[in-house]
């Protein structure tokens, strides 16, 4: 079935607001209606982003949309890992961790890095989370990744194997840290699920996600080759990004909107490979032909 509304977000775990100016490596929200591309968001903290989606998920609720909303950071973590720190396979085991013990303050100040060395505590061996400021330092939590050692899960998911320069869930500093964006995510996707309830499901984790009249998922804007101009003409209007991220998540739209049409944005999960996938997650938009048979 398809989507009234799609809506991308570029997710941030910076530690304190961007700048009223906006910025790169930002939180940038863009949306579709009924097939016709809006403009995209700027926005300086989650929390404001946050309730800007709310009000987005709101609204199709009282208009009775289906409403499609896709996070840029990984949605579970390699096969094995929830197992070992919550004693459960079921994705929503560690979603429900990371809840109880993520702090995400209004202005962004947030415990990741504590959070990332309590989990890697649980585990032997030194790891798999790593990465941070070099002026905190954290009994467990190793600041390059070389440092890490008799780690017990891989080091990527099946779909990071297959998506184009995807990064490691494991890596929360510096360029291409998901992990941190993972750890100061997720926690809110729970907060979702227990706000809309039987209204939303969590693709592919949720099996009637095909009824569902909201339904998040993972986004991987860099799966998609954009072209190089930065301004972009849509129904008679022209919108100009000089920002990468915003222009990204514009583009991203773009080609969930062709999947939309087409009604592959969410499609069914392979057989061989459907258990590994229900711990781990999917980036939608990322074909399962990809995977060896």
């Amino acid at each position: 079935m398809n989507f009234d509304r799609l809506v991308v977000v570029d997710w941030s775990a910076r530690s304190k607001p961007s700048p009223k100016k906006p910025t790169k490596d930002a939180i940038y929200i863009c949306h579709s209606i009924n097939f016709e591309m809006q403009n995209t968001e700027y926005f300086r903290t989650r929390r404001e982003a946050l309730i800007f989606i709310e009000k987005l998920i709101e609204k199709s609720l009282v208009l009775k949309e289906r409403i499609f909303v896709g996070f840029d950071f990984a949605f579970g973590y390699p096969l094995g890992f929830s197992e070992s720190v919550t004693s459960s396979s079921n994705v929503f085991s560690i979603w429900k961790l990371l809840k109880r013990k993520v702090v995400d303050n209004d202005n962004n100040s947030n415990n990741r890095f504590e959070v990332a060395q309590r989990l890697n505590l649980k585990l032997p061996g030194i790891g798999p989370f790593w990465g941070c400021p070099q002026n905190l330092c954290l009994d467990g939590l190793p600041h390059k990744g070389t440092d890490r050692s008799g780690d017990s899960v891989s080091e990527f998911r099946l779909c990071e194997k297959y998506a184009r320069s995807a990064h490691s869930v494991w890596k929360l500093f510096t360029t291409g840290a998901v992990g941190s964006q993972s750890l100061m995510g997720i926690p809110h996707l729970q907060k979702l699920r227990e706000k809309f309830y039987k209204n939303l499901c969590v693709w592919p984790f949720d099996q009637d996600f095909n009824s569902a009249q909201i339904v998040l998922g993972e986004v991987y804007p860099s799966l998609y080759k954009f072209p190089l101009d930065s301004e972009i003409k849509s129904n008679s209007k022209v919108f100009c990004h000089d920002i990468t991220d915003a222009y990204q998540t514009y583009r991203t739209v773009e080609n969930l909107l062709n999947l939309n049409k087409e009604g592959r944005l969410l499609p069914i999960l392979p057989c061989k490979f459907r258990k590994q996938i229900m711990e781990e997650g999917w980036i939608v938009g990322l074909s399962f032909d990809k995977l060896e048979t």
